[in-house]
C-alpha cells in the first residue's frame, strides 16, 4: 500500500462552485489533508494572480499550476516561477480572428489579463473581485491594441458562439495545444503544455513521485493531470475523456466532489 502525496485540484467545475467561491466543506478537506501532511496544490486555468487569491482563500500549498498548466506560480507572491508562452505569430493570428469575429477572449499576456470592453460582463463574472479591481484590463480598442503589442501571448479562453469559434485555423497552426474547459469555450497553450507537464514539475519540487501524485478534475483541460498522476478522481460532471481517465469518480462541485474526493484519497491507503 503507497501513500498519497500530494492532491492536485482543478478549480472551476472541481473545487469551486457554480458562483466560483470555495465551499466551507471543500476548506475543511484541504485542511485536512495538510494536517496529514499531504500538500493539496491548485492546478487551473485561471491566471496565477488568481490562483494565489484562492489558495489563501481555500488553504492550499504554496505552489500551483496555473493558465492550464502554462505557468508554474508560487502563491504565496502570485509571481510566476516557469511560463511558456504561445508562438508569437501563431498566437497573434488566432487572438485576431476571435476579435474580428466579436468573439469574448481572455488573453492571458505574460502576467497581465486583458479582456475587450465588449467582454465585460460577460467574463467579469469568473474573476475574484480582488484580481478584477488590481489586474483585469478593460480594451476599448483590442484590435488597435494587438497591432501595437510586442509582447507574450502565454494563453486564450475564449467564449461566444460556437459557430464562430476559429477553431480549423488554430488546429492548422504550429506550435499550440487546443483544449476546452467547457461545452461553450476554446483554450489554447503552448505545444506539449499542459496541466501534467505542471504536475511534473510541482512533484519535482515537492520531492514527491508522480505515481503518489492524484489529480481531480472534471474537463478537457484536465486530461494532462489526470493522466500524469498515480491516480486520477473525475468529478460527477466530468466530461466523457475525464470520466474515461479516471479510476474514481465523485460527485459534482454543487455537492462538494471536490471534499469528498479528497476523503476518499485519505481514507483508502491507496494501492498504487
Amino acid at each position: 500500500m503507497a501513500r498519497c502525496d500530494l492532491i492536485a485540484l482543478d478549480l472551476d467545475g472541481t473545487a469551486l462552485l457554480p458562483d466560483h467561491t470555495l465551499a466551507p466543506e471543500t476548506c475543511r478537506a484541504i485542511a485536512a489533508a495538510r494536517v496529514q501532511g499531504v500538500r493539496v496544490v491548485i492546478a487551473t486555468g485561471r491566471s496565477s494572480r488568481e490562483a494565489a487569491w484562492f489558495a489563501r482563500e481555500g488553504g492550499f500549498d504554496s505552489h500551483a499550476a496555473a493558465l492550464g498548466g502554462a505557468v508554474v506560480a508560487d502563491c504565496e507572491t502570485g509571481k510566476q516561477l516557469r511560463r511558456w508562452d504561445l508562438p508569437r505569430d501563431g498566437g497573434r493570428e488566432v487572438l485576431k480572428l476571435c476579435l474580428e469575429r466579436r468573439l469574448d477572449p481572455m488573453i492571458f499576456a505574460g502576467e497581465q489579463i486583458l479582456i475587450p470592453a465588449w467582454s465585460a460582463e460577460a467574463l467579469g463574472r469568473y474573476f475574484p473581485r480582488p484580481v478584477w479591481e488590481e489586474d483585469v484590463v478593460l480594451l476599448d480598442d483590442p484590435l488597435g491594441w494587438l497591432e501595437g503589442y510586442d509582447g507574450p501571448l502565454t494563453k486564450l479562453h475564449v467564449e461566444g458562439d460556437p459557430a464562430r469559434f476559429p477553431i480549423r485555423e488554430a488546429a492548422a497552426l504550429p506550435g499550440m495545444n487546443l483544449t476546452s474547459s467547457g461545452p461553450g469555450d476554446f483554450e489554447l497553450v503552448c505545444q506539449d503544455i499542459d496541466k501534467g507537464t505542471a504536475l511534473a514539475l510541482l512533484a519535482e519540487f515537492y520531492g514527491i513521485p508522480l505515481e503518489r501524485c492524484a489529480a481531480v478534475g472534471d474537463s478537457e483541460n484536465d486530461l494532462g493531470m489526470l493522466r500524469a498522476a498515480g491516480i486520477a478522481v473525475a468529478m460527477g460532471s466530468a466530461c466523457p475523456a475525464a470520466v474515461e481517465a479516471a479510476r474514481f469518480q465523485v460527485a459534482d462541485n454543487l455537492h462538494h466532489g471536490a471534499a469528498q474526493a479528497i476523503a476518499l484519497l485519505l481514507d483508502r491507503g491507496l494501492d498504487f
